[in-house]
């Protein structure tokens, strides 16, 4: 799936440089519009752009009243209308704010609260149960707020601060709301494992998470509403997703969990939805299944290719030929921007042709955090898009293939990793940031991800394979579910063996069997190694019973394999 119109304009987008000239200009330009809208305790709730921004100063000047000032203030919560208030209130302030995967355990919770030197902590109720012990050991957390209900006389209740500072700025109270700030110094520290399971603190300016918002969305135009899904400590989300649809005055609809986001899509009927991969794949594979049970799949596939077919000629009836899809999904679902890792690209045209667009991107928390997006009207389902403005890449060293490391510079890039300089030097160099990917950049400057340096597979001859690579060509196998490819030295040292381990589909393994489903797999691999080079080829294959561990983000921990097999 292509659109190859490269040279259709930039959308005009007004500028601003830090979260205090965004609320300000959303309160001059939209005022009593409506902003959120979520539920709580089973009430849908709606608060315009006028009560967000002053819950923002409320909660801002009650905490300079427990002396916010520069202090590093961690935020853990389920997704809720609360954190986003937490969000800007510390960003617009002197303090940094460092957001705290809500999965993570207790053991790493604590290493980022004493690693990133944070003094107060704002919790969910429900979480600050479980975090307990967390935070009754932590002596350097001097101040805890809880959001919802407390218990406690020790913590602050959230809600009640909200009053305090309402109760204050009527007083007279302007230590928040006359603060100056700094938009160009430490302002948001994100801890992310990835799949390496190192926490390193990436240092984000204001200025980096504005700017890569307002270029967001010079390069895409958004829709009138959006379901709000991923978690909100992905800057992916927090940035691409909150701070564009507030630009733009658009309505976002705060889902609460993945358990509600059918009944919300149908409820609320957003058009847009930032999403990983597993969101698509899991809605894609809900719409065949529905079909199947209704014997319906057969029609399915004949209005999909009748839909192409009317396509070629100018004629769109995807709406029509296709509205109880639509009607699932809230009648007026149009978009999936997707961001994490790649979408199946069979995935992405089945999409198209029911009339949903997927446009696919590339990012990295150290670049605030993204890079590059696939525009409207200029994409291919294969590759990442091209930069957003006042953003450059580079391939650095590429090989015959035009592959290399993926080099970034421009407004979206981090100070650099929390007090450790020496990962800071090595990230860097000549002013470019080494992402650690590996790419190419076609003829129209489309960027291409094909491996991660850390995983490449160093032969003895001194070809590289990207296991990565490999992975991909059974990214539409009906056998397979997940497969990891990896080295594994042979018993002389010689040489190492390139190695699948599968994960077969569980739903085919009921269907033919064990025994026959692996047989049919193995024949798959053979197929593809017939078509790459002998250095290329899988050697070895075996199986697994059950997933592979992931990460919070659903990545695959993919040095829990390797160091597992070596």
């Amino acid at each position: 799936m292509k659109r190859q119109n490269k040279n259709y304009l930039y959308y005009d987008t007004r500028r601003v440089s830090s979260f205090r000239e965004l609320l300000k200009g959303c309160r001059e330009l939209y005022g009593d519009k409506t902003l959120f809208i979520f539920k709580k305790n089973g009430e849908i709730i709606q608060k315009s752009h006028n009560e967000f921004s002053h819950d923002v100063d409320c909660f801002g000047t009650a905490l300079m009243s427990l002396g916010l000032g520069e202090r590093h203030v961690a935020l853990l919560s389920e997704n809720s209308y609360e954190w986003l208030v937490t969000y800007f209130t510390v960003i617009a302030s002197n303090g940094v704010f460092v957001p705290i995967d809500r999965d993570l355990t207790p053991e790493g919770v604590a290493n980022i609260l004493k690693i990133g030197d944070v003094s107060m902590l704002v919790i969910s109720s429900a979480l600050a149960v479980k975090m307990k012990s967390v935070i009754s050991d932590n002596s350097y957390i001097k101040d805890v707020i809880i959001i919802g209900k407390n218990d406690d006389p020790s913590f602050a209740s959230f809600e009640a601060l909200i009053e305090k500072g309402d109760s204050l700025l009527k007083a007279g109270d302007k230590s928040y709301t006359s603060l100056a700030t700094d938009n160009e110094v430490l302002s948001s520290l994100v801890y992310t494992s990835g799949t390496t399971g190192i926490a390193k603190g990436v240092m984000l300016s204001e200025y980096n998470i504005v700017s890569t918002a307002i270029n967001a969305l010079n390069s895409m135009h958004i829709h009138d509403s959006c379901l709000s899904v991923l978690p909100y400590h992905h800057t992916f989300e927090a940035t691409t997703g909150i701070l564009c649809y507030m630009h733009m005055g658009r309505v976002i609809y705060i889902n609460e969990n993945l358990r509600a986001l059918a009944v919300n899509m149908k409820n609320y009927k957003p058009c847009d939805m930032q999403c990983v991969p597993l969101v698509v794949e899991s809605i894609y594979k809900r719409i065949w299944a529905t079909a199947e049970e209704g014997h319906k799949d057969k029609i399915l596939k004949t209005l999909m290719n009748a839909s192409r077919g009317l396509m070629k000629i100018g004629v769109d009836m995807r709406k029509t030929l296709f509205k109880s899809i639509h009607d699932s999904l809230g009648g007026n679902f149009t978009r999936f921007i997707c961001g994490g890792a790649a979408v199946k690209p069979h995935i992405c045209e089945f999409f198209e042709d029911i009339g949903i667009e997927v446009l696919t991107g590339y990012g990295i928390t150290e670049c605030s955090p993204l890079v590059c997006v696939n525009r409207d009207y200029f994409y291919d389902a294969y590759s990442c898009g091209v930069p957003i403005r006042n953003c450059s890449i580079k391939i650095n060293n590429p090989n015959e293939n035009g592959e290399g490391e993926i080099c970034v510079k421009g407004d979206n890039v981090m100070l650099g990793y929390y007090k450790n300089p020496v990962a800071t030097a090595a990230a860097f160099e000549d002013g470019w940031f080494l992402t650690g990917d590996i790419g190419k950049i076609d003829e129209l400057g489309r960027l291409f991800i094909t491996g991660r340096k850390k995983n490449v597979i160093v032969l003895k001859n001194g070809k590289n394979v990207y296991p990565e690579e490999l992975e991909s060509y059974f990214d539409e196998s009906p056998y397979i579910s997940e497969i990891i490819v990896f080295p594994v030295t042979d018993a002389d040292n010689a040489e190492s063996m390139i190695t699948a381990e599968v994960f077969p589909n569980q739903d085919k393994s009921a269907e033919y069997g064990k025994e026959k489903l692996e047989k049919l797999i193995r024949q798959e691999i053979d197929t593809v190694n017939s078509g790459l080079p002998m250095y290329k080829q899988i050697k070895r294959v075996q199986f697994r019973n059950q997933e592979f561990e992931k990460t919070t983000t659903r990545k695959i921990k993919r040095f829990a394999v390797v160091n597992g097999k070596n």
